[in-house]
């Protein structure tokens, strides 16, 4: 039976969770997603200035006369090179603060086929967020039936392209190694991905199981912990499974799950289907 602090305890992080989907500059401010040509300036809609790509870097050209954007808040008066690097927003992508008004911009950095780099421009709006603010995010009924047992056995850190749900496009992510789990009388080993944070490693145990698609999000969901604490960590509690941004909005680029990652059953706690959420996904990259 769970107990009354656990209770509490999952409490608080799932009110945390529903606060930074509503966040001025959370995942429901998303207005846009366009990626840059390489070699074609590129206009964004509501910001002034165009976007140029050139092998592989980006820099941003402000309009001879009228308003630029800030960059690294400095206002870009001259064509200006962003940097690439840590992005908190998607993981690699611009590594500096880029804004308008009371927009933030970001750029984002994958691959495609190929590996091939290509680059997008994404823009977040608080407006855009009040709009779209959430009350909560439903869930199934906790129960200590999905807190089942696990041992990590960890690899090296390496790096792969990682499939996602825009057509041809890459994320690049590490593989951690793996866990030994079971449940509903069945074994299981899952693939263990993520990032690299200031912080430290992120990662992600990305599951598809019986429910998606139904009453949970159809690419699957993901209990996060830091490399730290799974190395650490003797159960996966699969009551903290949570929805990947996509659910909500089109202008992101979530991983697909491991092909080893499936369970052939209906898991029947963590997130379900937000009640805003993507009906029918729009692709946003065309190359």
């Amino acid at each position: 039976m769970l107990t009354e602090s656990y209770t509490e305890e999952w409490r608080h992080w799932h009110d945390a969770r529903v606060d930074g989907l509503n966040a001025p500059y959370g995942w429901l401010s998303l207005i846009s997603q366009d990626w840059l040509e390489d070699n074609v300036p590129q206009r964004i809609d509501g910001i002034p200035g165009t976007w140029l790509l050139r092998d592989g870097e980006v820099s941003y050209l402000p309009d001879p006369q009228g308003e630029a954007v800030f960059i690294d808040k400095q206002i870009a008066t001259q064509p200006t090179h962003i940097p690439l690097g840590y992005n908190p927003n998607c993981g690699f992508g611009s590594s500096v603060e880029i804004s308008y008004r009371d927009l933030e911009i970001e750029l984002i950095a994958r691959s495609t086929d190929g590996d091939r780099r290509i680059v997008g421009v994404r823009v977040r709006d608080p407006q855009q967020a009040l709009l779209r603010h959430i009350d909560d995010i439903p869930t199934y009924p906790l129960s200590e039936r999905w807190i089942v047992p696990m041992r990590f056995r960890e690899d090296e850190a390496q790096l792969f392209p990682a499939q996602t749900v825009e057509q041809h496009v890459y994320e690049t992510i590490y593989h951690f190694g793996q866990i030994e789990t079971s449940m509903e009388g069945q074994d299981f080993i899952f693939d263990v991905n993520g990032k690299k944070r200031p912080d430290g490693y992120e990662t992600i145990v990305h599951l598809r199981d019986a429910s998606n698609g139904k009453t949970t999000y159809g690419a699957g969901r993901f209990v996060m912990m830091m490399l730290d604490e799974i190395r650490n960590a003797t159960t996966l509690d699969l009551n903290r499974l949570v929805t990947f941004p996509c659910a909500v909005t089109n202008f992101v680029t979530c991983p697909l799950p491991p092909l080893r990652n499936r369970v052939p059953f209906e898991i029947t706690a963590g997130e379900q289907l937000p009640v805003e959420h993507i009906e029918q996904r729009i692709q946003t990259f065309h190359g």
